[in-house]
């Protein structure tokens, strides 16, 4: 449960950071 939540918030944040770079 909160495994897979944290997972999906970093890939999340990842992509914005990918989308700000």
């Amino acid at each position: 449960g909160i495994i897979v939540i944290s997972w999906l918030v970093t890939l999340n944040v990842y992509k914005h950071s990918q989308r700000d770079f």
